[in-house]
């Protein structure tokens, strides 16, 4: 997957043609409390040697997950997680657009539980034998099912917004 934005050498190319300076750097940083890292980002922008696209951001768990199965023949993991998510939100934030609607409760994470434990069209695409017993094993509150997953990933608290942010936008 790609994250949606810019590639390290865009702005390596802008810094070097001069479209934006380090007073333009110190106000981005100010307002994202980045100010001391300025000198680590002028001197990235500034080395020669650096990949033209920036380094490879790391795999995922279904990146992972695609290096076993046949995506001649199967959806990649990472094609069908976003076709799921961005469905699933598209329906629930339909505001009366359409003219069915999904009925909606509790949260975005409660509906979206609820419609994955009886969305057979997973079944269809991919070979999940457990995934009914293991939804069923999923907390009902999205605070509690955060929790889960950094207990189980181990990502440590000050790092955990930084981690989410990156498989969201990848």
């Amino acid at each position: 997957g790609r994250g949606l934005q810019m590639p390290f050498a865009y702005f390596r190319d802008a810094w070097r043609e001069r479209r934006f300076d380090a007073t333009h750097l110190r106000a981005a940083l100010a307002e994202h409390d980045g100010a001391d890292e300025g000198a680590a980002i002028i001197a990235a922008l500034e080395a020669a040697d650096l990949p033209a696209d920036g380094s490879a951001p790391l795999p995922l768990l279904c990146d992972s997950l695609d290096q076993r199965r046949d995506l001649r023949h199967e959806p990649a993991w990472a094609d069908l997680v976003t076709q799921q998510v961005s469905q699933f939100c598209a329906a629930w934030f339909d505001a009366g657009e359409s003219d069915w609607a999904m009925p909606t409760g509790d949260s975005l994470y409660a509906d979206w539980l609820r419609g994955i434990a009886t969305d057979r069209g997973i079944d269809l695409l991919v070979h999940l034998p457990q995934r009914k017993a293991r939804v069923a094993t999923l907390p009902p509150d999205a605070r509690a099912m955060v929790g889960r997953a950094d207990a189980a990933l181990g990502i440590p608290a000050d790092e955990l917004e930084d981690f989410l942010r990156l498989v969201l936008l990848r």
